[in-house]
């Protein structure tokens, strides 16, 4: 199996430099291209094909393709990495300033990739832009690079759709802060944590725009598969910001708890206030159905006195005798009924056929 073959350009030194050694060390054929005397070093010392030229010059870049197809006899992978755009002020960055940070950030990717087409078409290929954050999370520190970088990803869209079935794929990498020039700890600290919130929150746009790369991707292979969704497993962030990513989860879900709190409380009122209904409807009714049977209680016992009185009017006024009796003799006596007669005596008699 031949070796692939690869162009990678703004390579002398940064993320170009890093793309190059790596890919040497995988047994790429390459062409390296800079606009400094220091692509030749670099060239020499990985063993590769260097070429001085700007990703501003259409000429050079044709050149740089025609270099490598001459010598690999195709080309497999383009890494479009470039160097930094005009900054400033957002008013009063000017037309000249505008229009470079197009040629160098939009205009070389669109030029290289007429030249790699026709060739690309025989066999596919793989096209990577180096974009950056700003593409999706604009900063005033880089104005020029976070307009024109977000036209790019516009583009690469563009590109995949039109020769994604020429299996020619074009993806951009949005790096974030890259540790490879000098910078004070102050900066350094600053660049990251702000997008954290972004990240985080945009979690979903992310994934959504992760879902239509890979859907493209496949459509492009023709293997017959069908990407429905996606999801993140994990972010990884360092050791500063993941303090920050756990301090929002941490707010987060107090504020859940909070809400399913106040939640609990409202149907605990509720619950409590039906059930305080529900005794007082049950009290309520007892209530008045004690006051009914007392009052048919009442009726049938005057009526039983009633006919008592009507019948027997002496064992009526017997009756009431014993049913005020207690309250006469007191608690502690005795009271002895009985049929006999004993005169002269504390004993209360009444006659045999009083009972009758």
């Amino acid at each position: 199996m031949k070796n692939k073959t690869a162009i990678i350009t703004a390579a002398s030194i940064g993320i170009g430099e890093a793309c190059a050694r790596k890919l040497s060390s995988l047994n790429y054929n390459l062409v390296i291209m800079s606009n400094s005397e220091k692509i030749y070093r670099l060239a020499d010392e990985i063993d590769c094909l260097g070429f001085k030229g700007s990703v501003t010059n259409p000429d050079d870049l044709k050149k740089v393709v025609k270099l490598a197809t001459k010598s690999f006899g195709s080309i497999d992978s383009v890494i479009n990495n470039t160097g930094h755009a005009p900054k400033g002020e957002l008013l009063d960055i000017t037309d000249e300033e505008g229009s470079s940070a197009v040629d160098i950030l939009l205009m070389n990717v669109i030029r290289i990739s007429r030249f790699l087409v026709p060739q690309m078409k025989k066999n596919g290929g793989s096209i990577v832009n180096i974009s950056a954050f700003g593409a999706e999370n604009p900063s005033l520190k880089f104005p020029t690079s976070s307009v024109v970088r977000s036209s790019l990803t516009s583009y690469a869209k563009l590109f995949a759709r039109r020769y994604g079935h020429y299996k020619i794929r074009m993806n951009n990498l949005l790096p974030g802060f890259v540790d490879s020039y000098p910078v004070t700890d102050k900066i350094r600290d600053k660049i990251a944590p702000q997008y954290i919130d972004d990240i985080v929150v945009n979690s979903d746009q992310i994934m959504r725009e992760a879902l239509d790369a890979i859907k493209v991707e496949f459509a492009s292979l023709d293997i017959g598969i069908e990407v429905l969704g996606i999801e993140i497993k994990r972010l990884t962030f360092n050791d500063k910001i993941m303090p920050q990513v756990f301090d929002r989860m941490a707010s987060e879900q107090e504020a859940e708890a909070a809400k399913f709190e106040g939640q609990g409380k409202a149907k605990r009122s509720e619950i409590l206030g039906i059930i305080d209904r529900e005794v007082d409807l049950i009290i309520s009714t007892a209530n008045k159905d004690a006051k009914l049977i007392e009052g048919v209680a009442d009726s049938t016992a005057a009526a039983s006195y009633a006919l008592a009185y009507k019948k027997d009017l002496e064992f009526y006024e017997l009756w009431k005798t014993f049913d005020v009796l207690p309250d006469a003799i007191g608690t502690k006596s005795i009271f002895w009924l009985s049929t006999q007669n004993y005169p002269n005596s504390n004993i209360f008699g009444i006659r045999p056929d009083a009972l009758k």
